[in-house]
């Protein structure tokens, strides 16, 4: 372990025992020097900016994280204000195993695990064959047009 005493010579001409104002210092507070001093008291202004700065960021990530979560309630609260099972028309909306949303035709209703046909992506062509996929959910939340799926 390191020697922790300041050791410098005192008046008397023996060496000082005091202990050492720190580790970054040679000498204890009787015989620090200006500029050991001044080093000393830019260390502790840094600590202590270094400490408000931390407790800073730890408030402001508490803001985020609460606004997060009213941002992420409001969200689930308007996933289930806009909750929809049936279209105007009466027919059943279901959920695939994709995450997309379609409408069943009229008058035929699935549950879920059921296989239904829906349309090929367009990006696959319109030749491509309509795809197999299983019912996940009954309704959605989905608000925008859907397309009609087949039983499968």
């Amino acid at each position: 372990m390191e020697d922790m005493t300041c050791g410098r010579p005192t008046k008397a001409g023996t060496p000082c025992w005091n202990r050492r104002i720190s580790n970054r210092t040679a000498g204890c507070q009787n015989h620090a020097t200006e500029l050991e001093r001044a080093t000393e008291a830019a260390y502790w202004e840094g600590y202590r900016d270094g400490m408000r700065a931390g407790e800073e960021h730890g408030r402001q990530a508490a803001r985020w994280e609460a606004e997060r979560e009213l941002r992420e309630a409001e969200a689930r609260e308007t996933a289930s204000r806009n909750h929809r099972e049936r279209t105007p028309d009466g027919r059943q909306i279901v959920t695939v195993e994709r995450g997309y949303a379609y409408a069943m035709p009229p008058g035929i209703s699935v549950a879920v695990g059921d296989q239904v046909s829906i349309p090929a992506p367009y990006w696959h062509g319109s030749s491509a064959p309509p795809q197999r996929v299983t019912v996940t959910a009954l309704g959605s939340s989905y608000t925008g047009s859907l397309v009609t799926a087949y039983p499968g």
